[in-house]
């Protein structure tokens, strides 16, 4: 990695990590206050809407990945003709999908009315979800074409920060609109404050640093020719990340919806500083594979170690800690039980196996294979969908689970095998050890857990467990990893090493005209 690419990185997973702290202490205050000021049903209605609503994200998904994509190598050469052409290309397919995407949103808000028991009056869940419509459609009519530059670029801390801003202040205001109208309409009215303030923001900075590109020139479908393969990828990431609360809402209640939705809140949360760590850094293997196939096949090994190594490492803690903190966050609600002994290892092996095949799905991509794998994309979903539409009538809640551990155990097995063999040349028995330790890890965790009973009476006393238990099991899990991985672990401190090296000399050449 050059130095420019290395400080971008460094700056998106701090921003990102930085924003995702805050964001989520503000997600954990909402669903409670909703709980408490309303219900669970409410509750439980939010959250089906706001998985709903992931599923338009396949409207922009094909296009926005296939833009990405191709936008490296023009990144790369510094081409801004090609680069204009790109994004006037994704600005067009952008614009054309607002108009389906509003037409979804009404036909969804008006199939809501006639589901399940939400709590609030008919009316108020019809205004809900057109509110929520409107404000998806800002931001992927919008935003969403510009933001995917500034990802191909390596600048998705420019997008953060001010996301983060932006939310933060929706938040606030959705906490006061709680406590002050005890109204569900008003506090999803705050919504659309997120998205004007984002729009408004990256119309300036547009035109601020990109006043030399023409974003509505020329345009070339043929520039996005793997748009329609990417566009299945996603549609089967959100079945397997989004049908389990669906399904739940339609054959046990909003509820049931409820307890899920907390726990999910949970691993969500900590998915969001793997996230920021991925997205944040991924833009790497794009720029190294366009430059040779050894450079990225070292790269990956490398980041496909760290990064499974954290993921390990993060759900291991949120596994230890999740059931203390359901008991503690739900005291003393009752129209509903929320604790459920197993939940904890079911919602941390989905992460766990979610995150570990990102390497392989941008592996396989940046290798020109996504239209090759594309049918087994959708061989994943409809294993998820069957087995957790047939496992929730009897299993209930862990039904659902049980599906989507169905469907990525099959895809990431699949991605691992096709990657190295179709875009890396060589066998996949590099990968596979990587991928079995860190899951005989999570077990040793686990098997660990069940003989230690942990119960807190406090925040405080929960973050001085979180901290202790961070320490144990993220040393424990990168020595393991570290000493099984050697030449990547030496990699990885030659690396850091040589960055050090590097910013000392630019501090130094930097503070020498003020010494002399």
């Amino acid at each position: 990695m050059n130095n420019t690419t290395t400080k971008r990185s460094i700056k998106n997973v701090f921003a990102s990590l930085i924003s995702q702290v805050i964001i989520l202490g503000l997600s954990f205050v909402l669903p409670r206050l909703i709980i408490s000021n309303f219900s669970s049903q409410v509750n439980g209605f939010f959250s089906t809407v706001n998985q709903i609503y992931s599923y338009l994200e396949v409207l922009r998904a094909g296009v926005g990945a296939a833009a990405i994509h191709a936008l490296y190598r023009p990144i790369i050469d510094k081409n801004r003709n090609e680069i204009s052409k790109i994004v006037s290309t994704a600005r067009e397919y952008f614009q054309k999908g607002g108009i389906v995407y509003l037409t979804c949103s009404f036909i969804i808000a008006v199939v809501l009315v006639f589901v399940g028991e939400p709590g609030i009056p008919r009316i108020e869940v019809f205004l809900i979800v057109i509110i929520q419509g409107i404000s998806g459609w800002i931001s992927f009519s919008l935003i969403g074409w510009f933001v995917d530059l500034l990802r191909a670029e390596g600048k998705n801390y420019v997008f953060i920060v001010f996301q983060m801003s932006a939310k933060i202040l929706t938040q606030a205001l959705e906490v006061v609109l709680i406590i002050t109208t005890k109204s569900p309409l008003l506090v999803k009215s705050a919504t659309l404050l997120l998205s004007f303030l984002q729009l408004m923001f990256f119309v300036l900075y547009r035109k601020r640093f990109y006043r030399d590109y023409d974003f509505k020139g020329e345009t070339d479908n043929s520039l996005l020719k793997d748009r329609k393969s990417y566009l299945v990828f996603h549609i089967s990431s959100l079945v397997c990340t989004n049908t389990d609360i669906v399904v739940l809402s339609i054959f046990c209640g909003y509820q049931i919806a409820s307890v899920y939705s907390i726990y999910y809140l949970i691993v969500s949360g900590v998915n969001m500083i793997a996230n920021a760590v991925y997205s944040g850094t991924s833009f790497v293997l794009g720029h190294s594979y366009q430059k040779n196939l050894e450079l990225f096949s070292r790269t990956h090994d490398l980041y496909n170690f760290a990064y499974t190594s954290l993921v390990t490492s993060l759900f291991s803690v949120c596994y230890i800690l999740m059931l203390p903190f359901v008991k503690l966050y739900t005291n003393g609600i009752a129209d509903v039980e929320y604790v459920y002994d197993y939940l904890p290892v079911f919602f941390c092996v989905i992460q766990i196996l979610t995150c570990s095949k990102n390497v392989g799905d941008i592996t396989n991509n940046l290798g020109g294979c996504a239209n090759k794998v594309s049918w087994r994309a959708i061989v994943e979903a409809l294993i998820n969908i069957v087995v957790s539409v047939v496992s929730v009538l009897y299993l209930g809640i862990y039904g659902v689970l049980i599906g989507t551990i169905t469907a990525l155990l099959y895809r990431s097995v699949d991605d691992i095998i096709f990657s190295n063999k179709n875009v890396l040349h060589r066998k996949p028995s590099k990968d596979f050890y990587v991928f079995i330790t860190n899951i005989l890890l999570f077990g040793v965790i686990v098997l660990a857990k069940s003989r230690i009973n942990i119960e807190v009476s406090s925040y405080f006393q929960f973050l001085m467990y979180a901290v202790i238990t961070s320490i144990i099991v993220f040393s424990f899990v990168f020595l393991v990893n570290g000493l099984l991985n050697a030449r990547e672990t030496k990699e990885l401190f030659v690396l850091i090493k040589k960055k050090i090296s590097i910013w000392k000399d630019e501090s130094n050449s930097s503070q020498s005209p003020r010494e002399t």
